[in-house]
């Protein structure tokens, strides 16, 4: 993928990438700069945020980059889980998930962390925020109380009953930062 997709990459058609791959032209297709789809899709791939070729079509419309590689037979994009499941089905069906090192995309590789592109979505409070606004609070607790039944209708796979559970103990204790 690095190949494909790093800062001034030649490849231009699947044959570029392997011998005995059609010799068609590789339409490319991603999220825009401000997605964290974007971000860590560079990082994890080129090993930097944001870095990435300059010719690829992008876009911050979350079913336009289904739709563009569903109308792209030679096509490859990278999109979110949330692209891909709020796309319309005529689009899903003409689209293929790609295993990445022979793990697919699925629930449960993304929500255990073994499908190597998958990333969690945060949400980020202030300590000030809490205990000024009861509201906040509320909020927050009823997120992490329903967010595997809320989260799915957003079109993202829900954390791990575990994940929820630590995200609660560090909202009852009030640690603050990165897990």
């Amino acid at each position: 993928m690095r190949r494909i997709w790093e800062p001034g990459a030649s490849v231009d058609t699947w044959s570029d990438v392997r011998d005995g791959w059609p010799h068609e032209h590789m339409d490319l297709f991603g999220r825009s700069q401000g997605s964290g789809t974007f971000l860590e899709f560079t990082q994890k791939v080129n090993g930097e945020p944001g870095a990435i070729r300059e010719d690829y079509e992008h876009s911050a419309d979350l079913a336009q980059v289904a739709h563009w590689a569903a109308e792209a037979p030679y096509s490859l994009a990278f999109m979110g889980v949330g692209n891909y499941l709020a796309a319309p089905e005529e689009d899903r069906n003409r689209v293929t998930t790609l295993p990445v090192n022979g793990v697919a995309p699925d629930r449960e590789s993304v929500v255990s962390g073994r499908y190597p592109l998958g990333r969690e979505l945060y949400v980020y409070v202030s300590r000030e925020a809490l205990e000024k606004n009861p509201a906040v609070e509320e909020y927050v607790r009823h997120l992490l109380e329903h967010g595997q039944e809320i989260v799915p209708r957003a079109f993202f796979y829900p954390l791990s009953d575990d994940a929820y559970a630590q995200a609660r103990a560090r909202l009852d204790e009030r640690v603050l930062g990165p897990r």
